[in-house]
């Protein structure tokens, strides 16, 4: 029981959000069917008509074959970008989601945003993990200070880790330092939550700097 337990939290595919080892295990079991069916060459990729695609199946049997290539010359990033298609989408009932307030309710509405599988990878890879870009930029601090550049990509730093990261890193620079990021401010309407359809708040992001001297931290915007 307790292995079930376990077993189905991990496979389970939410409404809601997503589950990477869920997703993933469903992409290697459709990945294998497709290379079982011969889904994976020219022949079935130049098929136009859905009904087509969906009968296709050559029948060679080199599922196996297909997903350990795979596994071998594929990062999680091309992985996700190569695979993750519209049969892939269509066949798991994979979709994007939205969340709108309703006026009248006052509560959190989650709705279909997209069931467009160029959407839904994107959302995939927006979860991927992978270290900020942080460059020096010597030319920009002054007195010994080290200046630090973030190479804005679509994410804004973690706040909670900035503080401690840059004391460490004072301790061992043994002057001030600074660092240049981008931070997200939500804009609102003066209708608020009153506003028709109850659409998403937009986001704009701005360039800030914080200055750590004497294990004090400072926050200024550009």
């Amino acid at each position: 029981m307790d292995f079930a337990r376990v077993h189905a939290g991990v496979t389970a595919m939410p409404r809601v959000g997503m589950n990477p080892y869920a997703l993933g295990m469903r992409l290697m079991s459709f990945l294998k069917d497709a290379g079982d069916a011969g889904r994976t060459g020219f022949e079935y990729h130049r098929i136009a008509d859905a009904e087509k695609r969906k009968k296709f199946d050559s029948e060679t049997g080199l599922g196996d074959d297909f997903i350990f290539r795979v596994r071998s010359n594929y990062c999680d990033y091309l992985f996700i970008k190569d695979f993750v298609d519209q049969d892939f989408t269509n066949r798991h009932d994979l979709f994007v989601t939205g969340k709108r307030l309703d006026p009248q309710r006052m509560v959190w509405q989650y709705y279909v945003k997209s069931r467009d599988a160029a959407q839904y990878r994107d959302m995939v890879l927006a979860s991927l993990y992978h270290p900020p870009h942080i460059e020096i930029a010597p030319e920009r601090g002054e007195g010994g200070t080290l200046y630090l550049v973030h190479h804005f990509e679509g994410k804004q730093l973690v706040q909670e880790y900035i503080a401690n990261t840059m004391v460490g890193i004072e301790y061992l620079w043994g002057a001030s330092v600074q660092l240049e990021t981008s931070e997200a401010v939500v804009e609102t309407s003066r209708g608020g939550a009153g506003r028709e359809g109850g659409e998403e708040a937009e986001i704009t992001w701005q360039r800030v700097v914080y200055t750590m001297k004497d294990k004090i931290l400072n926050r200024q915007t550009l």
